[in-house]
């Protein structure tokens, strides 16, 4: 989910990009590591909050596998 107000959780970082994920046994450490990848990348980032569908953003996560 993307938020592009963004939202405060404390400390004065906002968070721009929301994302919930589950998992059957360990397979939620292959999705948190896709995703650390992913996210690490500041074009990326951008990528995300500048996407019009779905599919732009599997995509992202889809080359990193």
């Amino acid at each position: 989910m993307t938020v592009p107000d963004g939202i405060d959780f404390g400390g004065g970082n906002i968070a721009k990009i929301l994302i919930g994920i589950a998992g059957k046994g360990n397979e939620h450490l292959e999705i948190l590591s896709n995703i650390a990848i992913v996210c690490s990348e500041e074009e990326n980032i951008d990528k995300i909050l500048n996407a019009t569908t779905e599919e732009e953003i599997l995509e992202l996560f889809s080359e990193v596998s």
